[in-house]
């Protein structure tokens, strides 16, 4: 059976400028980024994949090609439209978790479902990240591993269809990098989530559908996982 396509670029590529001089941060790049599917990927600094990323996300414009989510042409749209996109389809986790330090777990969490103007219980998400009780706690007094469930928890009030991670566990220690890459695990197979990670941890990408390597801002190589592994076997 075909999976369903979510999310297309074609011939999409980015150039930056730095006074006189352009550079080329990616190249023209074709991909389909399936409902439901773990995408892993990989590449060193400067390899372009966190500037597909932020493409993916809404976060920058291409220079060229078509950007599509659910068939729906996003290059060149304005700026509501962007943030609309954002706010509706799209949950963010980054290495550091941003949360806001005067607000509790709830009200951060509240924050990323009011923004998409959602207004469901948030509630049995903390509960199944395993924060429970931790609703009225400040950033500060949580540990590093709690932040990011919180920030995870804060992603997922959105209700997106699309997850974006940016170095999740880049500044976690291994015990508490596994037990996130079990939740975005979850995400996936469990809420049917799209979840894209990008990382320059190859053993990561054992749990992913397909693993996508990126070089000098072309991808090099896309691997599809034919069995897939529980994040909890992964190390590093």
């Amino acid at each position: 059976m075909a999976r369903e396509v979510l999310l297309q670029l074609k011939g999409v590529w980015k150039t930056y400028r730095m006074g006189e001089v352009e550079v080329p941060a990616l190249k023209p790049t074709d991909l389909n980024v399936f409902r439901g599917e773990i995408l892993v990927i990989l590449g060193p600094s400067g390899s372009g994949k966190s500037t597909l990323l932020n493409i993916v996300g809404g976060i920058d414009q291409p220079s060229g090609g078509q950007l599509l989510y659910e068939g729906k042409n996003l290059t060149g749209v304005s700026d509501n439209a962007l943030t609309a996109y954002r706010r509706h389809h799209v949950g963010f986790i980054f290495q550091f978790f941003d949360l806001i330090s005067n607000l509790t777990v709830s009200e951060n969490v509240a924050l990323g479902a009011e923004i998409a103007g959602r207004r469901s219980a948030f509630d049995p998400i903390l509960e199944g990240l395993g924060l429970d009780g931790k609703q009225n706690s400040f950033p500060a007094q949580l540990s590093g591993g709690e932040q990011q469930r919180v920030a995870i928890a804060r992603a997922l009030a959105k209700e997106p269809d699309l997850l974006l991670c940016d170095e999740p566990t880049g500044s976690l220690d291994f015990r508490t990098g596994i037990r996130v890459l079990r939740l975005l695990h979850m995400v996936s197979r469990e809420m049917g989530k799209t979840v894209v990670i990008i990382t320059h941890n190859v053993p990561i990408g054992a749990m992913a559908d397909r693993v996508i390597t990126m070089r000098d801002g072309l991808i090099d190589r896309i691997v599809v996982n034919e069995k897939t592994v529980d994040p909890s076997v992964i190390s590093w």
